[in-house]
Order: C-alpha cells, then structure tokens, then sequence
C-alpha cells in the first residue's frame, strides 16, 4: 500500500515494485479525491482506494440498547 504518496512517487515506486515483484499488488491511497484520482492510474498500480465518498458527509449519532428477555 502506497499511502499518502504523491502520483508521481506512487508511479514511480509501483514501478519498481512490480519489477522486483511481478505477482504484487499494489495500491494506492491516503488524500484521493475525485480531482486527483486520474493522476494516481498508472499501469503499475492495481487498486486505488479513497475515503472522499464518505468525508464531510453528515454522520447520525445513535446507541443499541439490548436488554435481556425477563
């Protein structure tokens, strides 16, 4: 996992990872956002992941209560 690499560091590592580990799979992550994420597809680079869907979004604050059958 490449995470918070640069695109150009990302490429650049997944390159030589393949190269040194052909059957690895390499990933990126850490700050992708949709305006970033087409710096970060290079051939070498297998899974790219990003949190941005879900960033910002309102959250719902709630609790489960379980109590046992009496």
């Amino acid at each position: 996992m490449l995470d918070n690499f640069s695109p150009e560091d990302a490429g650049s590592v997944a390159r030589r990872l393949k190269a040194d580990h052909p059957g690895v799979i390499v990933e990126c992550s850490g700050g992708i956002t949709l305006e970033t994420i087409a710096s970060f597809m290079h051939p070498d680079v297998d899974v790219i992941s990003t949190s941005w869907v879900h960033q910002g979004c309102p959250h719902i604050d709630f609790s489960l209560k379980v109590q046992p059958d009496e």
